[in-house]
């Protein structure tokens, strides 16, 4: 136990600062003492350790934080350098009045504007039909995902990559499957599938056609050894599978450096038809009310200010790449009440950078300014927040 007013170091996991996991430490810090320091080396270039970690510094006292107090705090930058800055404590929470919620170790003009933009609306997650979803899981991706071999199909089958063999399998148990690695801002493409032993609302199927049925039989053993399979459930059971997933939707990666929304149809060319494009679970998306919500989604998650906003409350990940998980999206404010001209310009621009697939660097300025009004943001403010992300830059992999 630490004496009154004695002081603890320690070096933790940058997840107290961010991980959802660990709110609860975070409420018991902030109430019962006064964090000295805090040195963010979860970015650094240089590896502290064998193992890959991101290590987050931490100085506690034990004494009642009183509002005044002020934090140290180091912010190691992607490129090599460091950023030292002091808030207040009380500052520390991206939410004042939730304790528990991540803390951002932004500088004290930052955190001003990422304030200004929490008072523009309410969380995106908040919005009626706009809570992020995970993409559906199978449990094994080599016996489900594969590589198409044929855009042609012989006698109602098609022929994929499964398991490092050719397989048959029927085209209607076939969908075009989206992973994380597919998309990037703007655009996306796929060249894999999906066995879907689901119907179009979801629920599993009790019996396949041929193929498919042979397909799985040979590896019912595996099959049934997945985690997520549960008793009383058919073996070629997939997961989280709803179909409010395989609608119009915007979707990011899970693991990138910037988040890379696109605009995802729902249904597009695949095997002589039209199917609906399923998303696995390094995809996160959020659904549509119409082509334009979709392309205004999308268009504020592009811009430099969402992204910014973001990089400062997600989870670190390897290679300078940043955690977009649905909880951390879901809390991007969304404006409710915006300027309808602003609206028509983003979602036109939108439209065009997903038909060009890119912006180049005056349209992305354009993007920027575009949203900042939506936040109404001020053009310091709006720098702030470009310099703040550039920081946090991986000048490696930045999309």
């Amino acid at each position: 136990m630490l004496a009154e007013n004695g002081a603890l170091g320690f070096l933790l996991p940058a997840k107290l600062a961010r991980g959802l996991s660990a709110g609860a430490l975070r409420r018991r810090l902030l109430t019962f003492t006064q964090v000295l320091q805090l040195e963010d080396c979860s970015l650094a270039t240089a590896r502290l350790f064998e193992a890959t970690t991101y290590p987050l510094g931490l100085i506690v006292k034990r004494e009642e934080p009183c509002p005044q107090h002020q934090v140290s705090v180091r912010l190691h930058e992607r490129q090599g350098g460091t950023l030292d800055f002091h808030l207040p404590q009380t500052r520390l929470p991206l939410i004042a009045e939730d304790p528990e919620s991540p803390w951002v170790l932004a500088p004290p003009a930052v955190r001003a504007a990422l304030e200004h933009m929490r008072a523009a609306g309410p969380p995106l997650g908040s919005q009626p039909g706009r809570r992020p979803l995970r993409g559906i899981v199978t449990g094994n991706n080599a016996l489900f995902v594969g590589e198409l071999l044929t855009a042609t199909t012989r006698r109602g089958r098609a022929a994929l990559r499964l398991a490092s063999e050719r397989v048959l399998i029927e085209v209607d148990r076939l969908r075009p499957a989206l992973r994380g690695e597919d998309l990037a801002p703007w655009r996306f493409s796929v060249d894999r599938a999906v066995v879907w032993t689901h119907d179009d609302e979801g629920r599993v199927l009790a019996s396949l056609p041929t193929a498919t049925r042979g397909y799985v039989r040979v590896h019912e053993r595996a099959l049934k050894e997945r985690i997520d399979l549960k008793p009383g459930q058919l073996f070629w059971t997939l997961f989280r599978v709803r179909p409010q997933k395989w609608g119009l939707r915007v979707a990011w990666r899970d693991i990138a450096p910037a988040p890379g929304a696109v605009v995802v149809p729902r249904q597009v060319p695949f095997l002589g038809g039209l199917a609906p494009i399923i998303s696995l679970n390094t995809v996160y998306q959020v659904s549509a009310a119409s082509e334009e919500d979709a392309y205004l989604v999308a268009a504020v998650l592009n811009s430099t200010v969402a992204r910014a906003y973001l990089k400062a409350i997600a989870e670190r990940a390897a290679g300078g790449y940043f955690r977009y998980l649905g909880w951390t999206v879901a809390l991007l404010p969304f404006p409710e009440k915006a300027d309808a001209a602003v609206l028509k310009q983003l979602m036109q621009l939108s439209k065009l950078a997903h038909s060009a697939g890119g912006l180049d660097a005056a349209g992305q300025a354009e993007l920027d300014q575009l949203v900042a009004r939506l936040y109404r943001l001020k053009p310091s403010e709006l720098e702030e927040l470009r310099a703040f992300d550039a920081r946090l830059l991986n000048p490696c992999s930045e999309a």
